[in-house]
């Protein structure tokens, strides 16, 4: 059983409060590229994970076993995520988590990688910024949260424990809501 921190109830609500905020200032664009894969807001669920397939170099999984909400994309060649999928109720795409992950773990290339998705937006809007931190038994996670009325980004930190030792990754991803 997960022992989560104090902070994780509150984490739940700055979410809610991002994707609220994303949703009611997200431009309209019917389609988004995800993986090298052109796809449209309206598609449904298995047409777009069809269309992901279709790429030989996407694997395609759920999150969680029978959870039919949360699907990876998993970049083989580069051995990471490259998104992750979130659909509603309906099987329509509700949010996207688009990974900015450099293949490196170099702090230089993530600095960039950040540079580079923060510079691409010519602004953000108000900005809200959230932490929250979950420990498990075998490991921990921090994240930060900055949602903005034109975008949003996660960092993940997390350290897990192997066989041969501590593992610790970084993530990087902007959060993008299906437009209304």
């Amino acid at each position: 059983m997960r022992n989560r921190s104090r902070s994780s109830g509150s984490t739940l609500l700055l979410i809610a409060a991002i994707s609220a905020s994303l949703a009611a200032q997200t431009p309209t664009k019917s389609t988004i590229r995800v993986a090298n894969t052109d796809l449209s807001w309206t598609m449904p669920k298995q047409a777009v994970l069809d269309a992901l397939k279709k790429n030989e170099n996407n694997l395609v999984v759920r999150a969680r076993p029978k959870d039919e909400s949360e699907w990876w994309v998993i970049d083989q060649q580069a051995k990471q995520a490259s998104a992750c999928l979130h659909f509603d109720e309906q099987g329509k795409l509700l949010r996207i988590d688009r990974s900015w992950t450099p293949t490196s773990s170099n702090a230089d290339d993530f600095v960039k990688a950040l540079y580079n998705l923060v510079s691409q937006h010519k602004t953000f809007g108000d900005c809200v910024v959230g932490t929250s931190h979950d420990s498990e038994p075998h490991g921990e996670s921090d994240e930060v949260f900055v949602g903005c009325q034109k975008g949003g980004i996660r960092i993940t930190h997390m350290q897990a424990e192997a066989e041969k030792g501590k593992i610790s990754t970084v993530s990087l991803y902007e959060i993008i809501e299906r437009p209304e």
